[in-house]
């Protein structure tokens, strides 16, 4: 699970993270270790479709957040103002710098990884295999949605002019990915709840 603190150092690093760490290594087993051959790379090609909202079955998950004494946990929570205090910078002598949000901001971010978890659990169960990426992430531009959303993603791998198709083709994993999810998370007694909504698309590599 990624420190807390590292929502607020980047807007959108949620879903960029997401998505490259379901991408994989940019590394080739076939040239690893070869001082001769260069390390590949990949670059990105436009996805062949989507994105496009998922269709199956919404999901529901309720979580109750543990606030541990002090900052070892990057945040403490102020119940008398409702306030949330993240670290969000670390010196050699503990938190050098602090950002304060809304209970209700904190938590909906809150509320979009415990979809995530809850989504990627109910797909790879109902697909019988967890080859499919994830994160979590801004909605799309023209969706009539508000807040962090949750993506799936189908990878396509390009390579010498040819493309190999995901395990999961786009149109499955839009059909068995839940639409929404139902979450309600607590802190300290205090309860938060929203509809987190789920999209899919597919995602080209190609290695240079």
């Amino acid at each position: 699970m990624p420190s807390r603190r590292s929502y607020l150092q980047s807007s959108g690093v949620a879903l960029a993270a997401g998505i490259a760490g379901c991408l994989g290594s940019s590394s080739d087993p076939r040239t690893e270790g070869d001082p001769d051959t260069p390390t590949p790379t990949h670059t990105y090609v436009d996805p062949p479709t989507g994105p496009v909202r998922c269709r199956g079955d919404p999901v529901s998950v309720e979580r109750a957040l543990s606030d541990d004494p002090g900052y070892e946990d990057d945040l403490e929570y102020f119940p008398a103002n409702r306030t949330v205090r993240i670290v969000v910078a670390r010196g050699p002598d503990g938190p050098a710098s602090f950002e304060e949000m809304p209970f209700e901001e904190w938590m909906s971010i809150e509320a979009t990884e415990v979809a995530l978890e809850r989504v990627r659990s109910v797909t790879a169960d109902r697909l019988g295999t967890s080859e499919f990426g994830s994160g979590m992430g801004r909605p799309p531009e023209d969706a009539p949605v508000d807040g962090m959303v949750v993506w799936v993603h189908a990878t396509y791998s390009e390579r010498d002019g040819e493309t190999v198709t995901p395990a999961v083709p786009l149109a499955r994993l839009a059909d068995v990915a839940p639409r929404s999810v139902d979450v309600s998370v607590s802190m300290a007694g205090d309860e938060f709840s929203r509809t987190v909504p789920v999209f899919a698309r597919s995602e080209t590599v190609g290695w240079a």
